[in-house]
């Protein structure tokens, strides 16, 4: 696992891609292990269901046992679904973290800017993080080409504050509106 720092400045463990997807493999493999045994119950079911003589008397206790199988199918695939978008969420959440410290040069209170801005903007659509850390990133006045290219390059050293890169309305507008900074602020 790798080592980050939360909002306290404690260290705390996360998720790497690898470990990620390995934990993603066991359990997908235990999950579809319980859910092949519970389709072949299903099966074994549904042909004795297909055989049997006394219908009224046997189908009331097929059928309750095939729903109970059915039930137990439902609830563990959407126990998978959730633990796996858990693992997803860990993992976000951990490549923002990583990005953001790359990005504030390690300083904290850069970083908490960063974060506070992020937050405060709509959760992204697929493919608009990137849009989403930037827009943050001007408002709390660092100066990085964009956050993208920041972690892509692996850069590490800290970034410039007191940015003479141009804002654009639409930040301006969400920073006086939403933070209460001054026009005055954006010219720093």
């Amino acid at each position: 696992m790798s080592k980050l720092y939360n909002e306290d400045g404690e260290e705390i463990e996360a998720f790497t891609k690898e470990e990620f997807d390995s934990e993603v493999k066991k359990a997908t493999e235990e999950k579809e292990s319980k859910v092949s045994e519970l389709e072949k119950t299903i099966a074994d079911l549904n042909e004795k269901i297909k055989g049997v003589d006394n219908k009224e008397a046997n189908f009331k206790a097929l059928r309750e046992a095939k729903e109970k199988a059915e039930g137990q199918l439902s609830g563990i695939k959407e126990e998978f679904t959730k633990q796996i978008n858990d693992l997803r969420v860990e993992l976000n959440t951990s490549k923002l973290k990583e990005k953001i410290s790359t990005i504030s040069g390690g300083n904290e209170d850069v970083a908490k800017k960063i974060e506070q801005f992020y937050s405060s903007f709509q959760a992204p659509k697929d493919g608009e993080e990137d849009n989403r850390l930037d827009n943050a990133i001007k408002l709390a006045g660092v100066s990085v080409k964009s956050s993208s290219d920041a972690v892509r390059s692996g850069a590490g050293a800290p970034a410039g504050v007191g940015s003479k890169e141009e804002i654009s309305p639409e930040v301006k507008g969400l920073g006086l509106e939403k933070f209460g900074l001054k026009e005055e602020d954006f010219k720093k």
